[in-house]
This record gives C-alpha cells, structure tokens and sequence, in this order.
C-alpha cells in the first residue's frame, strides 16, 4: 500500500504499475518479513513519506498531521521512527516555508508524533513507575553488536556474543561508559576508526546482497536514471526530498552496524526512482537514449565478464536484453 501511495504521487512522470511490478519481482521481499518490525516500520515511514510527497504537491497542511501521525506508528515499531522525524520535521517546516504556511505545517507535523509517542511514554512510565524505555540500553547492546564487523572466524563461538565479549575488552563494559556509545568511543578512537573504517568498506556489498545481487544492480542503474530525469523535469526539490528520507540509516555508522533490513527501510524511495527511471527509458528509447543505453549496458557486461562479477553480467545483460 505505501509503494503504490508514493508512485501515485509520481503518476504524471512515471505509472504506478511499474513501482508495484518492480515491488512484486524483487527478490529481498521475502527476506524481509524475517523480523516482523521491519516491514512493519518500513510500511509506516513509506506512508509517511507518502503525506509528505502529497503536501508538496497539494500545499494542503492537513497531509503534515497525516504523516506525522503514520510516523508517531513507525516510531512505536521501531526506534528508528525517532531518528526518522527530525527529517520529516524540517521538510515540513521548509515546505511551510515555501508555501507561506510555516507555523501551521510545524505544528502539523509537531503536533500528533508528541501526542502519540508522549502519549505512550506517559502511559508506560505511569503503568511500570519507569520512564526508561531502554533505548539507550538498546543502542550501546547494537553499538557492541557492531565490533563483529572486524572478527574473523569466532571458532564456533556465536559471533554476536563474540564481537560483544570483544568491544568490552577494547571500550569497557556498558555500566563503566553509562550506557553512552559516545564515552565508549572517547575510551578508543583508534579502535573505533578501524570499525568505521571497515563498514564503509563492507557497506556497499552489504547494500548489493540486501537489495539481491542479481537484481539490485540492474535496479540502482535505474535508479540513477530516474534521478536524471527529475533534474532533467526541473524537480529537484522533489529529488532532494527522496534521496534525503534514508539518511536516518547514518546513524548504523555510529554503532558499524547495518543488518540487512536496516539498508531495506528506504527500499520504496529505491523502487519509486527506478520505476521513473523506467518511464523515461521507455519514453526516449529512441535516438540517443538508445545509443547510451546500448553502450553502457554492453560495456558494464563486458567488465563484469572479464572481473568475474557473474551476478552483475546477469543483471546488467538481461536488463540489455529487455529493453
């Protein structure tokens, strides 16, 4: 439902049915459904990005209590939803802004997150006696979670306890840094910027597997091409907006950690730029976009053949041979 709320918003450039046809054949679907919250948050955040695509179009501020209310859910299923909302928060404010309605998108966007997720929270520390809601216990457990990114082989140990059992040796014990992923770094940056170092290595074969290394790379070379064509329409305030709404995952590079349904939150913005991508192909096959089409594709085969990247050669071939 949320991909087809978003690409409804991008109808006049690119048919709903192509981000839903590239929805029902993409393979990381299923993987996805692994752990429940996942789909479940990244349902939410699309509906809200979905209001937010709409108040652009509509300047109608009523799309703000909308999103910020699908977002108050997406926060309530996974913390994430937090780190989510500033973004949400400053577009509308901007959007306000550019349609002369500031105070009113920023109490719309403001007003139903504090009023379900304080509501919530007053509920719960009335309920238990504890306002405490373990997120900061929750992050340093991910924080040492994430010094698996250097471990080899754990030799039959489980490599979640390992990677913990490690990072205590190197950044001290929770209780000892007040469950402050900051305090940890500051004991030993040096080891800490070895792991940074090492996810932003790993990070975009991750981001290939996540996606499904037989089709994520056909996938993001469409993406791109939707990307142009937004510049090339004159929306980039519409690109912005879409390329700016995954930026909450930032914050995997201040625990090195990226699971694969993290790097699959932000898949219907992925799937909404190919589908424009798609729609422009098609449009301009003709002519020059052919001759580009035809020479990119036929040399990136090429290479993937002769650097034995097979996956890629499959990918970017049967695209080839598609279109």
């Amino acid at each position: 439902l949320s991909v087809y709320a978003i690409a409804r918003q991008l109808r006049e450039i690119a048919h709903p049915a192509i981000a839903l046809g590239f929805f029902l054949a993409a393979p990381f679907m299923l993987e996805f459904l692994i752990f429940p919250s996942d789909p479940l948050f990244a349902a939410l955040a699309g509906l809200a990005l979905w209001q937010l695509l709409a108040f652009y179009y509509s300047q109608n501020v009523r799309h703000a209590w909308w999103g910020s209310l699908f977002l108050a859910l997406a926060a309530l299923a996974r913390n994430d939803g937090l780190v989510l909302f500033p973004i949400f928060f400053a577009w509308s404010v901007l959007l306000g802004w550019r349609f002369r309605r500031i105070l009113a998108a920023g109490l719309g966007s403001l007003a139903p997150f504090a009023l379900i997720v304080g509501g919530y929270v007053l509920v719960y520390g009335l309920c238990t006696g504890t306002y405490r809601l373990g997120t900061l216990e929750r992050t340093y457990d991910n924080f040492e979670a994430g010094q698996e990114v250097l471990l080899g082989e754990s030799g039959g140990i489980n490599p979640v306890v390992a990677a913990k059992q490690e990072a205590r040796r190197y950044f001290g014990t929770a209780e000892e840094n007040n469950f402050s992923v900051f305090r940890a770094i500051r004991r030993n940056p040096t080891m800490y910027l070895e792991r940074l170092k090492r996810t932003v290595q790993t990070l975009p074969e991750q981001v290939l597997r996540a996606y499904g290394i037989r089709f994520a790379p056909a996938l993001f070379l469409l993406a791109l091409r939707g990307a142009i064509e937004l510049l090339r329409r004159k929306h980039g305030f519409l690109l912005l907006i879409l390329l700016t709404w995954p930026l909450h995952l930032a914050s995997g590079f201040i625990i090195t950690l990226f699971r694969t349904g993290h790097l699959l939150f932000p898949f219907y913005v992925v799937l909404a730029l190919a589908a424009v991508g798609l729609q422009a192909a098609l449009d301009h096959l003709e002519g020059r976009e052919r001759f580009v089409w035809f020479v990119l594709l036929t040399a990136l085969v090429g290479v993937s053949v002769l650097t034995d990247k097979l996956a890629f050669a499959y990918s970017w071939g049967l695209l080839l041979l598609s279109l």
